[in-house]
């Protein structure tokens, strides 16, 4: 490769998370290396909006992956830190994607063609987004973004974003901008029927509960959180519906005894019922019910034994 025996090292930020370009004064050293060596470090950092803090937080996990038309020529996964950093080859047109399970992919077109030798460094900052159900992504079908070698460069020739591309994709990036607003706000519904299933959940109210994880589900069919949280309060639902029909069917059994002048099997049947339930005030009044009728019973017995006595002695 013909070139400059240079070494230009540059930190030009893009910023996308409203998806214009931003870029800061860059940083240059300037080191003798052999004629032609060429080297090409794009790197950065790749984060989402957190609804609760309000700004933007690193998003792990996401792979990063460079194509020369369908064929990967490279790839960097973003650490807890969300940074990734990849070295791009000379002297062709690249894709750059960003893409993590859940979230809306990014593309940014890389153009390395007739570059001069150097050494040169590239960082972007990526905003990431959850893909909700009912939204248009199709405008992130083209890249938001080209950077592409600027030989005219100042204070020395560097790799630049194109500001043709970008003049050109204005509508898109307008787009892409209501696209990532309306996504924040189905965020912010989603984490607010989140709060509010984990609030009943803590209070046992399992039905309450399954129907806002329910609603959060809706926004965001594939998150684990809902469906783990739903999953819950389904088994809760069943073995609350298991204990009811075992109270009602105890304190039935209590009535029915209690109706027969059984009193001891009643209350058996009623201390039952609130051994399932105890919060609820009713079987504890029906063994009360069942102490008094059995005292009451032991008194109307030692009367009518009495009566029965004294009547033998008469006779």
């Amino acid at each position: 490769m013909k070139g400059l025996n240079l070494s230009i090292v540059s930190r030009n930020f893009i910023f996308l998370i409203l998806l214009t370009f931003l870029p800061v004064v860059s940083v240059f050293s300037q080191a003798i290396v052999p004629r032609g060596f060429y080297e090409f470090v794009f790197g950065g950092q790749v984060t989402e909006f957190d609804d609760k803090k309000q700004r933007d937080v690193p998003l792990p996990g996401c792979s990063v992956n460079l194509y020369k038309g369908s064929t990967l020529v490279a790839t960097s996964p973003t650490g807890s830190n969300g940074k990734f950093k990849l070295k791009i080859p000379p002297d062709e047109d690249f894709m750059l994607t960003i893409a993590k399970f859940g979230y809306v992919t990014k593309k940014i077109a890389i153009n390395t063609i007739s570059v001069p030798g150097g050494k040169f460094e590239y960082q972007v900052d990526i905003d990431l987004f959850k893909v909700f159900p009912g939204l248009d992504y199709s405008v992130l079908n083209q890249p938001i973004g080209r950077i592409i070698y600027n030989a005219t460069l100042s204070p020395a020739p560097n790799f630049d974003y194109d500001k043709a591309f970008t003049a050109r994709i204005q509508a898109q990036l307008s787009k892409l901008k209501d696209l990532a607003r309306f996504a924040r706000e189905k965020m912010r519904l989603y984490q607010a029927a989140i709060d509010a299933g984990d609030l009943l959940f803590n209070e046992k109210d399992w039905v309450s509960a399954k129907a806002k994880y329910m609603e959060a589900l809706v926004l965001l069919p594939d998150e684990a959180y809902p469906k783990n949280k739903l999953a819950i309060c389904e088994v809760k639902i069943a073995e609350s519906g298991a204990e009811k029909k075992k109270f009602d069917d105890a304190m039935a059994a209590g009535e029915a005894m209690f109706t027969a002048a059984n009193y001891s099997g009643a209350k058996m049947k009623f201390k039952e019922a609130a051994g399932l339930r105890p919060v609820d005030p009713l079987p504890p009044k029906r063994v009360k019910a069942c102490e008094d009728a059995m005292v009451g019973a032991d008194k109307e017995r030692m009367y009518t034994d009495a009566i029965k006595s004294a009547d033998q002695k008469f006779t």
